[in-house]
């Protein structure tokens, strides 16, 4: 933070400040964990990582062609 507020020729209290604004603004848009759950069980996806990301991914179905792990 203390880089970026030099950089942008900030204060460092008021980089903090628009970095909690921007955080905010994101969460605001952010879906509830009802609404995450249940759009995977009607779409039938099969995991689901709950860390802040929601990314549909179908690697875990995959296989290594040599030796038949699962990548």
């Amino acid at each position: 933070m203390k880089m970026l507020a030099i950089d942008a020729n900030l204060h460092i209290s008021t980089a903090y400040r628009y970095l909690h604004e921007g955080i905010d603004v994101l969460a605001d848009q952010a879906p509830d964990l009802h609404g995450v759950l249940h759009r995977a069980k009607t779409e039938g996806w099969y995991h689901l990582t709950l860390d802040g990301t929601l990314i549909e991914t179908n690697r875990v179905a995959a296989k290594n062609p040599d030796t038949g792990h699962d990548l």
